[in-house]
């Protein structure tokens, strides 16, 4: 796949510049037949294909979706990767149309739309959107099929090939049907993302009413199939609806959403006379202490008296404040302007806006469409509006429906079916996704908000659009359910921050399908994915990484381009911090991408040490039942004579291994609890006693374990404590630590160090093998759950009692082992007291923990000397010496909550 250039920044758009982007638009319009014709070459050369990854959809969200995708397979190449799309978009064929935004929000990564227009204040045209999303589909080289896609099927467990299961490609784990004028084949791949928008338009409530009176269900599903084969009937978000309106004719848009004002004003640019009828089932009474609220008979029995008392003033007082309520495509101020559906002149452009529901339709011999309204100021009889109209063509607008076969939820199934008789907005959580169906889980980004959906084993994903409602809750799994409503709901509120430091403008409020909001999320959504996915190619080229040997302090800034472009991370989102440097010709660094961990990727001096480090993981991982050594991602020689390598926790996308699955995201989690009640507050207390204390207790078994599986019998040598005492204060010299404390505050640092240095040299701490980094959000729960068992036994004297299980223990680095074992003896010089000081220290860098540490530390303390074959009493007197070594070691790398750590630790400095 390419990556999309950065656009030019508004302010140096010019005319030639415009008119540059616009005739590449041209040619990439020109060029996308041929490479499709070559490509629908090589998928219809057999009855089935089989690829790689499918993405369904190719407007400017799955351009923005392969732009933001960390690089994988081979460009170009439709057996690694294939899109999968009907039609290019509902917004991007419609002419001079406005669209949703001015060009700078609606410029995204693949898709540089600011580059069409030197109108950079106004509503960007539909064809400019167009003409800049045709430019990313050619410039992210992502091979596409042109078809619709009516199943998605997840290989059964029978064996494949038989006559009752006929999967033919037996090593993949997906298969699409997919339909186009070539009729109809099977395209088998490992990973399906669904970029497909939210689904087709909701015919459903058409469907109901369309046919002659008295007619049968198959003749009124017949005349339904006619109306929409003449174009009669078409759907607010049909791609060619632009083509479907001309001078003179009269339209009815039914729905008053964003859709169908754009529908409305579409029409009247094309110089058809237009009404937008709408009604609101949601809006009704709740409550009767609510007067100014009416349902719609009641709305309309006030219409029908207000015109009889011929009191014009109060027809047109009860009309717009009810097509203020009910028309929500009024509320976007863009279709308020000037030749908007909902703006001052709309009359005067031949579109009017009313209240209203049909309660009818009929195909006339003509080829017209008679419509009769029920309910409304139609059937009230207000003014010279007659109940039966006939209209030359009528478009749907009442929102799209992911259920459809073909819609985002449709394909995996049919869905929970939910109980309707809970009140409104409140979501069934105990109906489950019914068997047969594909269940879904939140993906939610470092701050807990929701970038998209996905199964379990992360092989079928909803992004962009095809996630962002709440309607997707029948298919989201019970317990994640209400919380996926209420994050649906609440997405894209006007003032939200986005990732790029930009908020939601007050052209998208709660848009959750929109631009604004999925510009935002979508790249987010890669970030997490690719912090589970991504890996190392086996070589890297020289001009993409040259690391010089003998200049290590140029490698963390040319590692972080390199993966920024790897990763296609955005522009300062990817984040190198060195964690351990020269040990043993070993240097690490943490990796980052926006919020997400990436891993740890580390250089190596030669492939021979890099084999080492992982023979080391592989005798860990068999010599401590509970740790459980980070997972090899990709090793690469690099240039310069070095080797490379990505490891990280295992990122298995189970509901078990989600946020909270380190101890400091328990914390995060814990901390963003509420606490407004007495029962809020005791809750919180009962999550941060069960969860944390037991989250604690399995750290305290892992590095136990660990320390006693290299322990030798034999104590730390005074030598091997003095080669860790020098090294401090090597630290302490380097000019970051000075710089940052000043020599007078390091010669105190000095200073205090020394009764800490006699304590730690008397110390008989047993001799073993340093895990390394052991801090609380290097360590990640591979499976951290309720037991349910346990909970019910503890809750016969708890009502509240919550026990935790715990399943092995992930660590993101064992370098350290390496460099604290002998490499002779293969006995331990290091000692296990240095990871229960990194350990206990890293709890006390968290703030939000204050005044409960001590707790913590209480509950580590009994489990650790329970299973440590150490002197339990020896290990205080060392504790405080590797405290401080900890915050010199990440003072020394930059870190300025440790200098601030350091002066209290030692010198008094305020917190």
């Amino acid at each position: 796949m390419g990556r999309v250039r950065e656009a030019v920044p508004g302010d140096e758009v010019t005319a030639k510049t415009v008119v540059e982007a616009k005739g590449y638009a041209r040619t990439a319009r020109g060029l996308r037949p041929v490479i499709e014709d070559r490509i629908k070459s090589i998928v219809e050369a057999a009855p089935d294909f089989a690829t790689d990854a499918v993405q369904i959809g190719h407007g400017f969200g799955g351009v923005m979706n392969q732009d933001t995708q960390h690089e994988h397979g081979t460009a170009g190449d439709p057996r690694h990767h294939l899109i999968i799309y009907a039609h290019d978009g509902a917004m991007t064929g419609r002419g001079a149309l406005p669209s949703g935004q001015p060009p700078g929000p609606q410029t995204m990564p693949g898709v540089r739309t600011r580059e069409h227009t030197t109108d950079q204040a106004g509503y960007t045209r539909s064809d400019d959107l167009g003409d800049a999303t045709e430019v990313g589909r050619l410039e992210v080289q992502t091979p596409a099929y042109q078809g619709n896609v009516t199943k998605l099927e997840e290989r059964p467990s029978a064996a494949p090939g038989v006559a009752s299961n006929p999967w033919l490609h037996p090593n993949r784990m997906l298969r699409l049907e997919v339909i186009n004028d070539r009729g109809r084949r099977w395209i088998y791949c490992n990973r399906v993302d669904n970029l497909g928008g939210m689904g087709p338009t909701n015919y459903g409530p058409a469907r109901a009413i369309v046919g002659e009176p008295g007619a049968s269900p198959k003749a009124k599903a017949d005349m339904f199939v006619k109306m929409r084969a003449a174009g009669v009937l078409v759907g607010g978000d049909d791609p060619d609806i632009s083509a479907r309106f001309h001078p003179g004719d009269r339209v009815l848009v039914w729905g008053g959403s964003p859709t169908g004002a754009w529908a409305g004003e579409d029409a009247g640019m094309h110089g058809a006379r237009t009404h937008v009828v709408s009604e609101s089932a949601d809006v009704h009474r709740t409550d009767k202490t609510q007067p100014d609220v009416t349902t719609a008979a009641e709305f309309e029995a006030h219409l029908r008296q207000a015109s009889s008392d011929g009191d014009a003033a109060r027809v047109q007082e009860l009309l717009e404040a009810r097509i203020r309520t009910t028309h929500t495509g009024r509320s976007l101020d863009r279709n308020r302007q000037p030749g908007a559906t909902y703006g001052p002149d709309a009359r005067q452009r031949g579109i009017h806006v009313e209240i209203g529901v049909p309660t009818q339709i009929r195909l006339l011999p003509d080829g017209k469409v008679e419509v009769t309204f029920g309910v409304g100021q139609a059937a009230a009889g207000v003014g010279d509006r007659p109940t039966v109209r006939v209209y030359d063509r009528v478009v749907m607008a009442l929102g799209q429906n992911p259920g459809d076969p073909g819609g985002p939820a449709g394909l995996l199934g049919k869905g929970a079916a939910l109980n309707r008789d809970l009140p409104r907005r409140q979501v069934d959580t105990q109906t489950a996704v019914p068997e047969g169906t594909i269940a879904l889980h939140m993906i939610l980004d470092h701050d807990g908000r929701l970038v998209g959906l996905e199964n379990a084993s992360s092989t079928v994903r909803l992004l962009g659009a095809a996630y962002a409602t709440e309607k997707l809750a029948p298919w989201v799994v019970p317990g994640e359910r209400s919380e996926f409503a209420a994050k649906a709901r609440t997405m894209g509120a006007v003032g939200e921050r986005t990732h790029t430091g930009d908020t939601i403008t007050k052209d998208s409020p709660g848009v959750t399908t929109g631009i604004e909001t999925q510009r935002d999320r979508l790249p987010v959504a890669r970030e997490v994915l690719g912090a589970r996915e991504f890996a190392l190619p086996a070589t890297i080229p020289a001009e993409r990484l040259s690391l010089p040997p003998g200049h290590p302090e140029l490698w963390a800034a040319r590692l972080e381009a390199y993966l920024t472009a790897a990763l296609r991370g955005r522009p300062g989102r990817v984040r190198m911090t060195l964690v351990a440097t020269g040990r043993d010709g070993v240097h690490s660094f943490h990796v980052t991408n926006g919020g997400e961990e990436v891993g740890t990727i580390r250089v190596y001096d030669s492939m021979a040490t890099a084999e080492i480090e992982a023979q080391l993981r592989a005798q860990v991982a068999a010599k401590v039942p509970t740790l459980e050594p980070e997972a090899e991602r990709g090793t690469a020689q690099v240039a310069g004579g070095t080797t490379a390598q990505l490891t990280s926790h295992a990122r298995e996308p189970v509901p078990n291994l989600r946020r909270g699955a380190t101890l400091a995201g328990m914390v995060d989690e814990w901390a963003a609890m509420p606490e407004r009640t007495p029962e809020e507050i005791e809750a919180k207390k009962d999550v941060f006693r069960d969860r944390l204390q037991a989250a604690v207790k399995r750290v305290a078994q892992s590095l136990a374990d660990l320390h006693n599986q290299y322990a030798s019998g034999g104590l730390m040598s005074t030598a091997a404590k003095q080669r860790d005492i020098q090294a401090v204060h090597s630290q302490l010299a380097s000019p970051e630590v000075v710089g940052a404390l000043g020599a007078e505050q390091v010669a105190q640092i000095r200073a205090q160090l020394a009764p800490l240095e006699t304590a730690f040299l008397a110390a008989k701490v047993p001799a073993t093998a340093e895990l390394g980094n052991a801090g609380a959000s290097a360590l990640e729960f591979k499976d951290y759950r309720i037991d349910p068992e346990a909970t019910a036994e503890a809750r016969r004297t708890n009502p509240k009692a919550q026990v935790m299980m715990f399943g092995r223990m992930s660590a993101e680095d064992v370098g350290g082992i390496r460099a604290s074992l002998d490499p002779i003896s293969h006995q331990g010089t290091g000692t296990g007291a240095a990871d229960v000081a990194r350990f206990l220290e890293s709890l006390h860098q968290d703030p939000r923990l204050t005044g409960k540490v001590g707790e913590l530390e209480t509950v580590f303390a009994d489990t650790y000397n329970r299973i440590s074959t150490g002197p339990p009493d020896e290990l205080p007197r060392a504790l405080p010496w590797f405290r401080v070594a900890t915050e010199v070691g990440q003072a020394a790398r930059g870190e300025a909550d440790a200098v601030r750590r350091l002066r209290t630790l030692l010198i008094g400095g305020t917190p």
